[in-house]
């Protein structure tokens, strides 16, 4: 037999045995452990993506160059924030991005022949801000898509196998129990359908089923297609805003257009395509590790 010893604010404090006279908190303890663990959660995340936000920044303003190439690897840390994180996180990503590529079109880039172009935050930080949303909304899409087949191609080999198991119990029956234990069995085999894929849909919902090698495709696959909507979206930028204009000594035609985006593009794309994945993996396991 317990009585109640403590409440405070509607919540029971402790309670007293009154066989043993020992007294039991309870409440407390176990609020006092989820917040310690939400609070561990939160710090590792915090000083994760401080970590990734400060890489942004480096590499906005500390460019690589390759030759004639320049390899923006700051579009590395976007992607991870994007195919590692929640929407506003990324979106946030693309943000500090975008700023500190206008900063360094007004500081570290200035002599370069593109600067002009990057003082506009329409080309600088508009198509910077839409690069995770596009990388996260593909990665999102695929694997959910690939859930869908996963679910699809295993019901369909319960189905089967349901169908073949079925087959063989009918066959076995008697004729004279055939009739009365068709209607019990069809009964029992339609529950056990339902609650077989019940149980199927229950397993695939988490994309942790998904083997190592498709998430690493479709990570590769979102930061192609991350790497895409950045040229895109600023080369659009630049050309509707000043095509077949001069913008300080670069006169904008579809020639010089299409020197920006020969090489870098494609250095970008490798790089990213190659990269990415193994980071995010490592992320995720981490992430898995600490709940």
């Amino acid at each position: 037999m317990f009585d109640i010893i403590s409440v405070s604010n509607d919540r029971l404090i402790a309670v007293v045995c009154s066989e043993t006279n020992k007294i039991y908190l309870k409440g407390w303890v176990l609020r006092k452990a989820n917040s310690s663990v939400v609070i561990m959660r939160k710090s590792h995340r915090i000083a994760l993506l401080a970590f990734e936000l400060a890489l942004i920044v480096i590499f906005s303003l500390v460019p690589i160059n390759l030759g004639a190439a320049s390899l923006a690897l700051t579009l590395l840390p976007v992607l991870v924030i994007a195919l590692t994180q929640d929407f506003k996180t990324a979106v946030f990503g693309g943000l500090i991005m975008g700023i500190t590529s206008l900063i360094g079109a007004f500081t570290v880039g200035a002599a370069s022949l593109t600067a002009p172009l990057f003082r506009n935050p329409l080309v600088s930080v508009l198509p910077r801000v839409c690069v995770p949303a596009i990388a996260w909304a593909v990665n999102r899409g695929l694997v959910k898509l690939c859930q869908k087949i996963m679910q699809k191609n295993k019901e369909y080999t319960a189905d089967k196998a349901q169908a073949a198991e079925s087959g063989e119990e009918q066959a076995k029956e008697s004729a004279d129990y055939r009739v009365a234990e068709e209607s019990n069995a069809s009964a029992s085999d339609c529950s056990s359908s339902r609650a077989e894929k019940n149980s199927i849909k229950e397993k695939i919902k988490s994309d942790k089923n998904l083997s190592r090698p498709v998430r690493a495709l479709i990570d590769a696959v979102s930061s192609a297609l991350g790497v895409c909507g950045n040229t895109a979206l600023v080369l659009g930028m630049i050309w509707l805003f000043y095509g077949g204009k001069t913008v300080g000594d670069s006169a904008i035609t579809p020639e010089f257009m299409a020197g920006l985006v020969s090489l870098n593009f494609v250095i970008e794309v490798v790089v990213m395509t190659v990269l990415t994945p193994p980071i995010v993996y490592a992320i995720r396991k981490q992430q898995e590790k600490n709940g």
